[in-house]
């Protein structure tokens, strides 16, 4: 393939070292959309203009107008440097480690008077830790069944006088009462033993309690034993026993072809498979580069577990002095059948995501075409930038805008708008704004234009529509999708107004349904979520003590409403005041509060 190289490109690639080092590929906006890593960084870079590649590198390199690089002294700095400039500048044809979440762990603290809690970080050495657990709702539920076997205490803080958890014989008070390490010490010893699996000792020990609460008539104490009992073996129950041995290992089946790679991880913890998980991710760069890339941005989110098992010819030196003494390499026995069904399941995960690729993309090409045809353009539909908005009764107004090239959405470039002008409350009013003000910013900011806009609705949205864009002095096509009367999308208004029906059973439909329906998502998920900031905002109205400040950490902790409302006095007064959190605490849970 003969790529057109730029004499400043060219320039560039004569002079660059023979060095290791990390080069950034920028765009003509001077936006950073891709960051490597190289042992040679002259014959790496070189080789992206002077070697035939699959199309997602092909749209990279077609995008290059700049590039620049660092030298360093080996490989282990260049992938150390590589993946802090990926979380710095997020570029848009880089593997990116989000997905995926941060797992919850239960962590048992190293403090005089050791407490339980839920933690999403495992960098702090002053805890112990336990996980992770895929399912948040299984880490709280067995939070909570730890809580209420071992007296451990419950406050942030100590307290000056016992609270509830004493009276309810969850709580040895360390705050009135001297405790001394020896009980701490065989109270985390059977937490230990219990979140290593071993459930026995603690399932007998309740059996006896709860045998001698119905002797003694006390049957709703029993009753309370018996649903302790029950909780252990639902949450446990569902786990399905690997290894005997109790061990944290990671199984990482590996699988490619020219085009994609996929990662497939078989997460193993305390012997118990908790979580199989896979990435997917198309090869801008060469194979190894794109491995070494996300394991290590995986296991910077993720802790190292005590094995990590995987194919020798995987692991490339830098892997090796990352990842250090948790690396297995293995010929037989279960851990090699274990790691054979991982590459496996990673096979068949590709094969099958191969095949949707490219009937898609088929189906994207003909939807692409069909729109051209339909709209009479000499051009192809490269980028499509689609809106809508969402208010309820005029209560906060905002809209939104989904991008899509080549028939793809690329989620980075999505946008939210929040209504500025609400003097006059209509959907209409409500477009032609997010229209002016992303088109003039098109302008102002040199962005890339789109090669078709597409609105929610006829002919009078499509006419707003237009007016902006001829006011901006913008040539860029416009339609609306329109409804019948059954409220069903059924037709295309073009931008000289003209109704064209659709044939609901064409790539084109589907194509132009599944774009209404991401924008509107995304819309209505922006709207829910100033909702929820607003009704935060309602519930601190008459609280002394909650300034902005102060709720916008409440906001950023708890998510929502329902959260907050689960939340104890203590767990509030990680940001509040004792008794501003006691105040919030009452009118969340207050009769009348119909939040």
């Amino acid at each position: 393939m003969n790529i057109e190289i730029s004499n400043h490109i060219n320039s560039i690639l004569n002079t660059l070292p023979n060095k290791s080092g990390c080069y950034l590929m920028k765009d003509k906006n001077n936006n950073i959309i891709y960051v490597g890593k190289a042992k040679d960084l002259k014959k790496r870079v070189s080789s992206y203009f002077n070697r035939v590649h699959n199309n997602k590198t092909q749209l990279l390199v077609q995008e290059i107008n700049d590039i620049d690089y660092v030298i360093t002294s080996n490989e282990k700095e260049s992938l150390l440097l590589e993946i802090s400039l990926i979380k710095k500048h997020r570029p848009k044809y880089n593997v990116i480690f989000i997905d995926d979440k941060f797992y919850p762990y239960i962590a048992i603290t190293k403090e005089r008077h050791p407490r339980l809690k839920i933690t999403r970080n495992t960098k702090n050495k002053k805890a112990i830790y336990f996980g992770p657990y895929p399912n948040a709702g299984a880490a709280w539920d067995t939070l909570n069944i730890l809580n209420k076997l071992f007296k451990l205490r419950k406050c942030n803080s100590l307290p000056k006088k016992e609270c509830l958890y004493y009276h309810l014989d969850q709580c040895l008070a360390p705050c009135i009462l001297s405790v001394s390490e020896k009980e701490y010490e065989d109270i985390i010893k059977e937490i230990k033993t219990f979140l290593n699996g071993d459930i026995g000792p603690v399932i007998k020990n309740l059996t006896i309690k709860m045998n001698e609460a119905s002797d003694n008539l006390n049957f709703e104490k029993a009753l309370d034993y018996k649903n302790i009992i029950d909780s252990i073996k639902i949450t446990t129950n569902k786990q399905k026993i690997f290894s005997k041995d109790n061990r944290n290992r990671d199984y990482i089946g590996i699988y490619h072809n020219d085009d994609f790679l996929i990662i497939q991880i078989f997460m193993v913890r305390n012997g118990v498979l908790i979580e199989r998980k896979y990435k997917s991710i198309e090869l801008v760069d060469e194979l190894q580069n794109m491995i070494d890339s996300y394991l290590i941005q995986y296991y910077q989110n993720n802790s190292i577990p005590y094995e990590i098992i995987m194919e020798s010819k995987y692991i490339s030196i830098s892997i090796k002095d990352i990842l250090k003494d948790s690396l297995r390499i293995v010929q037989k026995g279960k851990h090699k059948k274990m790691l054979d069904m991982v590459i496996e399941n990673a096979k068949n995960t590709l094969e099958k995501q191969y095949e949707m690729v490219i009937n898609n993309e088929s189906k994207i090409k003909q939807a692409l075409k069909e729109l051209k045809d339909l709209l009479n353009l000499n051009n192809d539909i490269e980028r499509i930038e689609a809106f809508d908005n969402s208010n309820i009764a005029g209560t906060n107004a905002i809209g939104a805008m989904v991008v899509y090239e080549k028939g793809v959405p690329i989620k980075s470039e999505y946008r939210k708008f929040k209504i500025k002008d609400i003097t006059i409350k209509d959907d209409y009013h409500y477009m032609e704004e997010v229209i002016y003000r992303r088109y003039y910013r098109v302008l102002v900011d040199k962005l890339k234009k789109c090669d078709l806009i597409i609105v929610d609705g006829g002919k009078l949205q499509v006419s707003i529509a237009k007016k902006v864009i001829d006011s901006l002095k913008l040539n860029i096509k416009i339609i609306g999708l329109a409804k019948d009367d059954k409220h069903n999308t059924s037709y295309i208004v073009n931008d000289d107004l003209e109704s064209i029906v659709l044939d609901k059973k064409s790539n084109l439909f589907y194509f132009l349904m599944n774009i209404q329906d991401e924008v509107h998502y995304y819309a209505i998920s922006f709207h829910r979520q100033l909702r929820s900031k607003n009704a935060y905002l309602n519930i601190f109205d008459d609280i002394d003590g909650i300034g902005s400040r102060r709720a916008q950490k409440l906001v950023n902790k708890f998510k929502n409403i329902e959260n907050m409302k689960l939340a104890t006095i203590e767990e509030l007064s990680d940001i509040l005041p004792k008794v501003v959190a006691r105040e919030l605490y009452n009118k969340l849970h207050s009769d009348n509060n119909n939040i």
